[in-house]
C-alpha cells in the first residue's frame, strides 16, 4: 500500500524521521532569519515597517503585516514546501 510516495513496507527508521525533522526545522529558522533582515533593507522596510506599527502585547499584532511582506515571509515559504 503506497501513501503519500512511501511504501509501508520501507517506511523510514524513527531516527531518520527525527533527524529530517530537525533539519528542515533548523533550515526553516534560518531561511526565516534571513527574510527577515532582507525586510530591514532600505527596499524592503518600506513594506515591513506595517508590522513595526503596532505595539500591543497580543499574538495578533505579530501576524500583521503588508500583502509584499506576507508573501515573502509566509506564502513563498509554504509553496517551497519549507
Amino acid at each position: 500500500m503506497a501513501w503519500r510516495g512511501y511504501d509501508s513496507r520501507t517506511l523510514p527508521t524513527i531516527q531518520r524521521t527525527l533527524s529530517d525533522l530537525l533539519c528542515c526545522i533548523s533550515l526553516q529558522e534560518v531561511l526565516y532569519i534571513y527574510n527577515h533582515r532582507f525586510l530591514h533593507t532600505p527596499l524592503m522596510f518600506k513594506y515591513h515597517k506595517l508590522h513595526h506599527q503596532w505595539h500591543s502585547p497580543i499574538a495578533i499584532t505579530a501576524a500583521y503585516c503588508h500583502p509584499v511582506e506576507h508573501l515573502t515571509a509566509n506564502v513563498f515559504p509554504i509553496l517551497m514546501d519549507l
